[in-house]
């Protein structure tokens, strides 16, 4: 069991002993994720379908039947027509 905690020991000291190691390791995991993100697929402004839509309608002195009927039925079918 001692050998096994002089190698964790040795290799722990070697890389604190030799930054250039530990740089060079950092400077190709960078380069490869560098060149992951680059050759990712992209897709630039995805097309977002929105069907829905929500207006107040008001008819002051009107009851909810009249203005659904000259208001919001109108309307709805205008905008019906637009899609």
């Amino acid at each position: 069991m001692n050998s096994r905690k002089n190698n964790s020991n040795t290799l722990s000291a070697w890389f604190a002993a030799d930054n250039y190691v530990v740089y060079l390791t950092l400077l190709i995991i960078l380069v490869a994720g560098l060149s992951a993100l680059v050759s990712l697929p992209r897709i630039e402004d995805p097309r977002i379908t929105t069907r829905n839509a929500i207006i107040t309608t008001t008819m002051p002195g009107a009851s909810a039947e009249q203005i659904e009927a000259e208001v919001t039925k109108p309307l709805e079918d205008g905008i019906r027509e637009i899609y």
